[in-house]
């Protein structure tokens, strides 16, 4: 979960501060689709990857820049930058971050998102067209409401 092994996210989740940050930059990864065609039937799984390029605005301190890794178990992001949310750093390893558990993305405009919505159901169901097209939404409701970012 979040992009890290399980001894490093259980380090963040013990003592990682929680600290405002924005997405400046958002690649996505490939969307692949694996058949296992075995006794008794297939087996589909689907993977796709994401990195964000993201400043951190610990309070009181000077912003900073860092990128995030993610993958198929991390949860959905919004795809267009400009989206705030929460992460926990390390605090003794400033680019060190995950994202924080049940996130909630604010997107310019100022509407909120949790990946429990419709686009991780249809990540669960491994609804690879249903997927692409709720982002598509998701990236139009940003660049349909620009906002300021702070």
């Amino acid at each position: 979960m979040f992009g890290k092994g399980k001894r490093a996210t259980q380090r963040l989740l013990d003592r990682g501060v929680r600290t405002p940050a924005e997405a400046l930059d958002v690649k996505l990864g490939r969307f692949t689709t694996n058949t296992n065609s075995g006794v008794g039937g297939s087996l589909e799984s689907m993977s796709s990857s994401r990195t964000l390029r993201l400043r951190i605005e610990p309070p009181g301190e000077a912003p900073y820049e860092t990128t995030l890794e993610l993958d198929r178990r991390d949860p959905m992001v919004p795809v267009a930058a400009g989206f705030r949310m929460e992460v926990l750093v390390d605090p003794n390893d400033a680019n060190n971050v995950a994202l924080v558990p049940q996130p909630v993305f604010t997107l310019p405009g100022g509407k909120t998102w949790q990946p429990d919505s419709d686009l991780a159901r249809l990540a669960e169901q491994g609804d690879v067209d249903g997927m692409l097209k709720k982002l598509d939404e998701l990236a139009a409701d940003a660049k349909d409401k620009p906002g300021e970012s702070s």
